[in-house]
């Protein structure tokens, strides 16, 4: 894991962390998101969760991802922009991942929704069907919003089971 500092096209700062086996791969994949890299350094481990990786994306990580996607979209950035924003800054690598593949799938023509039927263990069908839904009928960011309510009712749930 790298934190970086780079400069976009338009010559805006942005801050990131990407998931890379060396700096050297960590600057191409950032030269391929045509960000031009001003620092990088490799991210200090907190844990040992290299050697176990979290196999499932936290509800929260979730919420985090459709609320930003929902302003991004809403404040008329292109999806693609919006996804790279979102992937870039993700805490979960697992997610950070699959969002670059969407993003990645969308350039090559897919729509949304069938770049994240690709990632049945990250995206339900019903979230799935949210962004069809949204797509198809140009309410993406509110869309998004109600899936983010949704996951946010579940983690509550989840916690309030675990406490009683």
């Amino acid at each position: 894991t790298f934190q970086y500092t780079a400069r976009d096209l338009s010559g805006d700062q942005r801050l990131g962390v990407i998931e890379a086996r060396d700096v050297t791969e960590a600057r191409q994949l950032l030269r391929a998101k045509d960000l031009f890299v001003s620092g990088i350094q490799q991210k200090a481990s907190q844990s040992r969760r290299g050697l176990f990786r979290p196999r499932r994306v936290r509800l929260g990580d979730m919420v985090v991802m459709s609320r930003q996607l929902a302003t991004l979209v809403r404040a008329g950035l292109s999806i693609i922009e919006c996804i790279d924003v979102v992937a870039t800054q993700s805490e979960s690598p697992i997610l950070a991942r699959a969002m670059e593949e969407v993003r990645l799938a969308i350039l090559g023509g897919s729509t949304m929704a069938d770049a994240m039927r690709k990632h049945p263990a990250i995206f339900s069908e019903k979230y799935i069907a949210l962004v069809q839904a949204g797509e198809y009928g140009g309410v993406l960011d509110q869309t998004l919003e109600v899936a983010a309510e949704q996951f946010d009712r579940e983690a509550d749930l989840r916690e309030n089971v675990r406490l009683d």
